[in-house]
């Protein structure tokens, strides 16, 4: 029976095991214990050991004597000139759990042997890819991030637009519009979290992680720009209703494209994080020349206003045409090739295989976990910076001047302003390990938002009114929320990934900080509604 294994699988053809899709590999060619020929396709990232054992300048076997008594091969013929490769403990590693695989199954049975000859082929192929989904890529050109900016600028131009309208708003509809306005666009966000979770993956499995992300990025910031154009429509007629239910539908195509963008954002280098947060608060560059050349105000008519958000639509378009460019890149298509091939790869492993990457590589604890610190910090960080946002509406200025608009275009750019520095900025006492640091940070913050609200509510006389003092206090509070949560993000999403930055990590910490990041925001827009019905109209 094993004679008639043996001839079968020396009549058996070569099986050519090169993967389609990737790079142009070598393909070696040699021949285990005078069996069928043997095809390997060797990764970058395996060792240089690894490929002189198996494809080195050797025409002989060194015959080893395993338990049994029996040689088994520990090397095959071949010529070929060897290469620099990058990992040489992991390449020894693989070669050792091949050994002693192929040791271990040709002990259970003689007849198997001939079958295992063909099965390190297919073993090595797995290990192939494994470690093709972990070998560091190339970081694209520094103009590319400039994509990741526009993209973030496009779909958050909307709320900005909207938002740049306040003092039109108090004008027609009153201070407290402005507080259910920001509660239309904020309130959706849990729930899109969550839905997109769950979604997202079902879209993955049907049509393919790139054809998915593709599909959700058109639908969502082609809807934004859609809606857009139709806002100024809900205007007339002067009701409350109309503009609430445009603004829900904005929230959602907003937070729906923000969670898409965000997780393709941490498969790249952290100058994209940085990119996209800073294209987060970039809108307001657009919107504070256009407010001021269609004199954008309590007494502006609807055409100029129609104009105003007609330019949003635009800046819409413009990020979705962007984002399919970054889609499409060679840089945007191996990395969401290896989310999928991370995502794919869930089946049960053998020991050997866990041995050699899970239990050396992979962080033991779950993603939860690992970024809790972070988690809490961006929670408390988020509901700070959206609770104090609409009671921006009921600040009073001492000098005569329009301070609600000044406010919120103070708050706009401070934010802005702090979330490149998250790339040049970095003390050690902040991003040290754990998120402790960064959390300290976080709750400092709420004392400048306590200021705020003593010096808008308070007496008089507990805190002297000064414009230039309150605009100086939004302006750092800003600052310090677009700091510490872009910051937030890039530490959270380095640790998810652990040492070989595994892309599966990754998107979960990315779904995770996505649904802290709405859950903050949706409690401080439920707190602030309850507070601003307290509160007398002026």
């Amino acid at each position: 029976m094993e004679r008639e294994s043996m001839e079968r699988a020396r009549s058996a053809p070569p099986i050519d095991l090169r993967p389609a899709g990737t790079d142009n590999r070598l393909t070696r060619s040699a021949s285990v214990s005078g069996s069928q020929p043997l095809q390997h396709v060797v990764a970058s990232s395996l060792s240089d050991r690894l490929y002189g054992r198996l494809f080195g300048d050797r025409t002989h076997y060194e015959p080893v004597i395993d338990e049994e008594g029996g040689p088994r091969p520990t090397s095959v013929s071949g010529s070929q000139p060897t290469a620099h490769f990058a990992a040489p403990s992991v390449g020894d590693r693989l070669y050792s759990d091949t050994r002693r695989l192929y040791g271990q199954q040709r002990r259970k049975s003689s007849a198997y042997s001939s079958a295992m000859a063909r099965g390190v082929d297919a073993w090595l192929l797995e290990a192939y890819q494994e470690q093709l989904s972990r070998r560091p890529l190339p970081e694209p050109p520094g103009w590319f991030y400039g994509l990741f900016f526009l993209t973030s600028l496009g779909y958050m131009s909307s709320f900005t637009m909207v938002g740049v309208l306040i003092s039109y708003f108090n004008a027609h509809y009153g201070p407290s519009f402005f507080v259910v306005l920001s509660a239309a666009f904020y309130m959706p966000g849990i729930g899109v979290s969550y839905i997109q979770k769950r979604l997202d993956t079902f879209l993955d499995e049907r049509l393919g992680v790139r054809s998915s992300f593709v599909v959700r990025s058109t639908l969502c910031m082609g809807g934004l720009a859609i809606a857009m154009l139709a806002f100024p429509a809900s205007f007339v007629g002067g009701g409350r209703g109309p503009p609430l239910m445009m603004m829900f539908l904005s929230g959602v195509l907003t937070w729906w494209s923000h969670g898409t963008a965000s997780v393709v954002t941490l498969l790249f280098p952290p100058d994209a994080n940085v990119a996209l947060q800073t294209g987060f608060r970039a809108p307001e560059l657009a919107a504070l020349p256009l407010a001021i050349a269609l004199h954008i105000g309590p007494a502006s008519s609807l055409r100029d206003v129609s104009l105003f958000l007609w330019c949003s639509a635009l800046l819409s378009a413009g990020g979705l045409v962007c984002w399919i460019y970054i889609l499409g890149s060679a840089h945007g298509a191996r990395r969401l090739e290896n989310l999928e091939r991370a995502k794919a790869d869930k089946t049960p492993r053998s020991k050997a295989r866990e041995s050699t990457f899970e239990a050396a590589e992979e962080p033991a604890d779950p993603v939860s976990k690992t970024i809790r610190t972070y988690l809490i910090a961006l929670g408390v960080s988020l509901f700070c910076s959206v609770f104090q946002a609409p009671f921006y509406a009921y600040a009073k200025s001492a000098e005569g001047r329009d301070i609600n608009e000044i406010l919120y275009f103070a708050r706009l750019y401070g934010d802005f302003l702090g979330r490149p520095l998250a790339k040049i900025y970095k003390p050690g006492w902040i991003v040290k390990e754990g998120g402790g640091g960064v959390l300290i940070y976080t709750l400092q913050r709420i004392v400048w938002m306590a200021f705020y609200f003593v010096y808008v509510f308070g007496p008089v006389y507990f805190i002297p009114r000064s414009d230039l003092a309150v605009v100086a206090v939004v302006a750092y509070f800003s600052f310090g929320s677009g700091y510490i949560n872009t910051l937030t993000i890039e530490l959270a999403g380095a640790e998810a990934g652990g040492p070989t930055q595994n892309a599966a990590r990754k998107e979960e910490a990315s779904h995770l900080l996505n649904l802290i990041f709405q859950c903050g925001m949706t409690a401080a827009t439920l707190l602030s509604i309850v507070v601003a019905h307290f509160i007398p109209e002026a």
